[in-house]
């Protein structure tokens, strides 16, 4: 993992141990930012007046096999556990196998029951079959020890 440190420094990206722990999880409804109302032990909840006609997940990434982080060589947001969105009196869940996680989703890995981001995943609000008017979005995502922060 040294070399991939040496490699990082010289590109001057950083050193992995400059990093966030935080994965900046954000909404972006039709293109704006949507920052959380609640952030606490992975979960995140949103407020929305009315539904977009996009929405995506949007967070920080890395490469952990790049970042130092692991031998996975995919880049990874946040790993979701659970989405649920409340309108009205309706709560609808949906977990890392369902369908409506598509766009921006990969795969999930055999054993890790979870469904990473790339970085911005596609929520499509006919597919989560949303009716007009205000929602809350509650996120339940797992985040990786450390995302290159920004720099200053």
């Amino acid at each position: 993992m040294a070399i991939w440190r040496e490699l990082r420094a010289r590109a001057g990206c950083g050193d992995v141990g400059s990093g966030s722990a935080d994965p900046a999880l954000h909404l972006l409804a039709d293109g704006c930012r949507v920052d959380a109302d609640f952030n606490r032990d992975g979960i995140h909840r949103f407020t929305l007046p009315r539904r977009p006609r996009e929405l995506c997940l949007a967070s920080r990434t890395v490469v952990p096999a790049i970042g130092g982080l692991g031998p996975d060589i995919r880049r990874l947001g946040v790993g979701i556990r659970e989405i649920a969105i409340a309108q009205g009196g309706a709560v609808r869940r949906f977990g890392p196998q369902d369908p409506a996680l598509a766009e921006g989703f990969h795969p999930i890995a055999e054993g890790e029951g979870l469904r990473w981001t790339s970085g911005i995943a596609r929520l499509d609000p006919a597919r989560l079959r949303l009716a007009r008017g205000r929602l809350r979005v509650q996120v339940d995502a797992v985040a990786l020890a450390s995302y290159p922060a920004p720099p200053v």
